[in-house]
């Protein structure tokens, strides 16, 4: 059975070069992010140059309907989830007091809330199959972050508070 490995904000960046790397490997894809046009370009290439199944679902994982509807979409697909890739994530930066308050909700919620929901839905899949998470954090996590608080302290969650061994079991 090959493996599958779901990669969320995957049409660009470290998102896009991991999916490259799994699929490079021999894993399927499920490539997530918001734009469709990037996703399906991905996936083609991926198909013709590795010979694996590259899926695509485009949603917006910043909220829980959306979180929900990834799942329930790979569910209807009969899609079963090995490696879960929680990359999709934004920064903000300026004054904290200036920065616009529903775009630092909007960034806690995806750097955040959207890898400890996704892993909570597919966690249970993942332990069953002996599969694994892969949490994308950054060097912020180590620092204080002048300009950038909400950011540096999301990525500290992320790196300290999901990547915990004693979490997996």
């Amino acid at each position: 059975m090959t493996e599958t490995a779901l990669v969320t904000g995957a049409s660009a960046g470290i998102g896009r070069e991991l999916a490259r790397q799994f699929a490079r490997r021999g894993h399927d894809v499920v490539l997530v992010a918001r734009r469709e046009e990037r996703l399906r370009e991905l996936a083609r290439e991926f198909e013709d140059t590795y010979g694996v199944v590259a899926h695509v679902v485009v949603q917006d994982l910043a909220s829980r309907e959306g979180r929900e509807a990834l799942f329930e979409e790979t569910e209807s697909r009969g899609i079963a989830v090995t490696y879960l890739v929680n990359n999709v994530g934004m920064g903000t930066q300026g004054s904290f007091l200036d920065i616009d308050t529903e775009r630092e909700l909007t960034q806690l919620e995806l750097n955040v809330v959207t890898p400890t929901h996704l892993t909570k839905l597919y966690g249970p899949g993942l332990r069953a199959r002996n599969g694994g998470v892969l949490n994308v954090a950054s060097s912020a996590a180590f620092q204080p972050g002048p300009y950038m608080a909400v950011y540096f302290a999301s990525k500290r969650v992320i790196l300290f508070a999901l990547a915990s061994p004693e979490n997996a079991k």
